[in-house]
């Protein structure tokens, strides 16, 4: 018929693998119970937390947007809390000293994160397995991660209105005196503002003319990219280059029997 076959070799009953891939297997195994070990962990704590604060809930009057559920705690702060039906809670310390449109703005922000579903994307990205963890590389994905949820909520809340986004930036200010961030270390929440080398750029970011527009893609990684699949499927297509991946995968498998 002439098509061509790739004879490639059969699977023996009862081969046994070699100790690299069993050392692999045990490390994913490890990995994975860490991660599952973490994330009930913190579902846990941030539970705990807020059915605590939700302890010293008081009744609001008027003012006080609907969505805000106003806390009587020691501790200035204002956040999302909660993993799976987070709630917008903040301290009276915070609530007194903001007025109606204020207090609407912080809603609005915080229903960004709510929208965006921030909350449980946080608490799964902090329980998955980071092999980059003990590295900065950890540190400026991460970085990068809260900068643009941030961002997100920001723009959610004020669109392209220039007034508003600068009400928001002297809000931000205002806040971050009162409640300067995030005050547990475990759970998981969103503050609406926090004291960290980030707000400059959070700042400046709503201030200026124009919102920033989304970066343009890069075309020529891009290509790169297509062109490298392209390669990979045409080598694939050959029978040759098939036997050749499954001999590769096979000395890894027997590696060090």
């Amino acid at each position: 018929t002439g098509v061509q076959t790739c004879a490639l070799p059969i699977y023996r009953h009862g081969e046994r693998s070699g100790p690299a891939l069993a050392l692999l297997a045990i490390v994913a195994a490890w990995q994975f119970a860490l991660a599952i070990t973490r994330a009930v962990r913190t579902f846990r704590v941030t539970t705990a937390v807020h059915r605590e604060l939700l302890r010293h809930a008081v009744s609001t009057d008027t003012r006080v947007n609907p969505a805000m559920t106003a806390v009587d705690s020691p501790v200035p702060f204002v956040a999302l809390v909660g993993v799976f039906r987070p709630q917008l809670l903040a301290s009276t310390s915070v609530l007194d000293s903001c007025d109606t449109s204020e207090l609407a703005l912080i809603a609005a922000h915080e229903r960004g994160h709510l929208v965006g579903q921030d909350n449980v994307r946080r608490w799964v990205l902090g329980a998955l397995p980071d092999m980059l963890a003990w590295t900065p590389i950890h540190d400026e994905i991460v970085d990068a991660w809260h900068h643009a949820c941030e961002d997100a909520a920001d723009d959610r809340a004020t669109g392209a209105n220039v007034e508003a986004r600068a009400a928001l930036a002297a809000l931000l200010l205002k806040v971050v005196r009162i409640a300067p961030g995030k005050v547990w270390a475990e759970a998981v929440a969103s503050p609406f503002v926090e004291a960290s080398h980030a707000l400059e750029r959070r700042v400046r970011r709503l201030i200026k003319d124009e919102q920033e527009a989304p970066a343009p893609l890069a075309v020529g990684p891009m290509a790169a990219l297509l062109a490298l699949a392209s390669t990979c499927l045409a080598v694939l297509a050959s029978p040759r280059a098939l036997e050749v991946v499954f001999d590769v995968f096979e000395a890894l498998v027997a590696l060090g029997r």
